[in-house]
């Protein structure tokens, strides 16, 4: 028996990833972009203890091609390969994309088991079994992506995130961007835009429910290091790579996987009752 969830304040057009964070880190290129495996239209089978999966395969992560103006643009782009390791990743899962020249402190452990049942995934973008990436460097249009030239290993000197301004990008098979976050003085054809004070250092800008493509569904914060604290800037450390936002954030998740708990099957029980003068058979399955 198969029964559609309908998720009340959700709307991603189909899409089977968002952009759920976005850091700068506090320092350098202490960077991440932070995923959510989503899809409105998914079924979920009553006897199965665990959500259905997408397959995410060759979808593309990028910066600024110049269709948002004219800052932040890094040649080249990245995907998620074409290994089966993306075939079927259940809906709910957080996938942590990040620099590994320079590491984010605040990051967990890298983590690629899809079998410890965290629904989380945290991988550099080096990987050379679960990123590619490509060296041609897109158009300033929506839709301007390359289907040849992609090799193993993904490299984030094609996505680096400037302070000034700049995007980051989520790209659909077709090549066509179906979200992006900008700030500063990149502010052209956005979708989620932060003017962040002409700068997003020490920024990170965070989703909290309902349609990811609204702007009042985002907030902007401070990546400000406990550890390593930046004198003169906000102090906070507003970053929850690998784990939800808030609890908003963590609310819209659990919708998909049950908060990340086994998925309680669906029973029935029937009782049977007496009525005088009814002479009807039937049966129920």
């Amino acid at each position: 028996m198969l029964f559609l969830f309908i998720l009340t304040g959700f709307s991603s057009f189909g899409q089977t990833l968002i952009i759920n964070e976005v850091s700068n880190g506090s320092a350098g290129n202490q960077e991440y972009i932070e995923f959510v495996v989503v899809d409105d239209n998914a079924f979920y089978n009553c006897g199965n203890s665990v959500p259905p999966c997408v397959d995410i395969r060759g979808w593309i992560i990028d910066d600024n091609s110049g269709y948002h103006g004219t800052g932040g643009v890094a040649g080249g782009c990245n995907r998620f390969s074409l290994d089966p390791f993306w075939q079927c990743i259940p809906i709910g899962t957080l996938i942590v994309v990040y620099n590994n020249i320079e590491p984010n402190i605040n990051l967990p452990a890298d983590d690629l088991s899809m079998s410890d049942n965290n629904c989380r995934l945290v991988i550099p973008i080096n990987n050379t079994q679960l990123f590619q990436s490509n060296l041609t460097t897109p158009g300033a249009i929506a839709c301007s992506y390359p289907s040849t030239g992609w090799v193993n290993g993904g490299d984030w000197n094609t996505i680096t995130l400037a302070n000034t301004g700049d995007c980051a990008r989520l790209v659909n098979l077709a090549g066509c961007e179906v979200s992006s976050l900008c700030w500063a003085g990149v502010n052209q054809n956005t979708q989620i835009y932060f003017a962040s004070g002409g700068s997003g250092a020490d920024n990170v800008w965070y989703f909290n429910n309902g349609n990811s493509g609204i702007q009042s569904n985002w907030s902007e914060g401070c990546a400000d290091n406990e550890i390593v604290f930046d004198a003169g800037t906000c102090g906070a450390n507003n970053q929850t790579p690998g784990s939800s936002n808030n609890a908003l954030n963590t609310a819209y998740i659990a919708q998909f996987n049950n908060n990340c708990q086994p998925i309680q099957p669906l029973t029935l029980s029937l009782s049977a009752t007496t009525s005088q003068g009814c002479s009807c058979d039937g049966s129920a399955s």
